[in-house]
């Protein structure tokens, strides 16, 4: 058997709030991007340097 209990209707969150969580996943994408751009810039200049030293050897 299954209870059913009345609950509070669903309200929608208001524009303010709407426009928040917009700049706030905006923001966290920003944030990843560069973080994968420093990742990348500094993993490729590591192999630059690293094959280089290998061309002098």
């Amino acid at each position: 058997m299954v209870d059913h209990y009345d609950t509070v209707p669903y309200r929608r969150l208001g524009p303010i709030r709407r426009v928040f969580a917009v700049a706030a996943s905006g923001g966290i994408g920003v944030l990843t991007g560069v973080l994968a751009a420093i990742i990348v810039s500094f993993s490729i200049a590591f192999a630059v340097i690293w094959l280089t030293n290998l061309l002098q050897q």
